[in-house]
This record gives C-alpha cells, structure tokens and sequence, in this order.
C-alpha cells in the first residue's frame, strides 16, 4: 500500500464512526435516527471502541461498536500510546493483497483466531 493511503478497513471505521458521531460521510443516512449524540463539544473528539486501527473496528459486519465524546486530549494520548504498542511489541498483521503474500509479509507477524 502506498504512504498515505488508507486500508479498506480503516476507512470504513472511520466513515463509520464519523457517521455515527458527526452524522457525516457515506455512512451518515445509517446513523440519522439511532438516538447517537450528534457531534462533540469543543475540545472533545469522537472516541470510539473497538479501535479504528483494527479489523473489528467500527466498519465490521458485526456493527458492534462504542462511540463517545471524549477529551480531544485524552485521546490524542491513548492513540499514541496505541500506536507506540503496536510499533513496540511488533504488531503485524498478514496482508493477503500483497503480492507473493507469504514472501512480501513480515514473517513474524501475528495471527490470533
């Protein structure tokens, strides 16, 4: 994948997320009547759980998502440190798309079932 293109899943858990808390983007119409805050206060962002960064983020088939507002601040920390554990402890996943998958993936990465 290309710097700064987003993955298919991290896409859809944000537009998602961000029609469930903004009523914006192409999933907004899914979200308009559900009883969900629309929007944050100033300061705040939307958090939502599971994370965006993972495959059963907000853009799962399951639909089996949190969304809050947040301390912008508080979030901003707790996706740093998210990121840093996944760069720590070498978080990888197994991209099927790639070519030759098995010879182009980190072969150390992860499958949890």
């Amino acid at each position: 994948m290309a710097e700064g293109q987003e993955d298919p899943e991290t896409k859809a858990n944000k537009d998602h997320k961000d029609g469930a808390c903004f009523k914006t983007g192409p999933q907004r119409d899914l979200y308009r009547d559900t009883g969900l805050p629309n929007g944050t206060n100033p300061g705040e962002q939307c958090g939502e759980y599971p994370f965006a960064s993972t495959l059963e983020g907000a853009g799962n088939a399951s639909w089996d998502f949190s969304v809050k507002s947040v301390s912008a601040k508080d979030n901003r920390v707790a996706g740093g440190m998210l990121r840093e554990y996944y760069v720590d402890d070498r978080m990888l996943a197994w991209d099927e798309v790639l070519d030759r998958p098995s010879e182009t993936n980190d072969r150390f990465h992860m499958k949890i079932d």
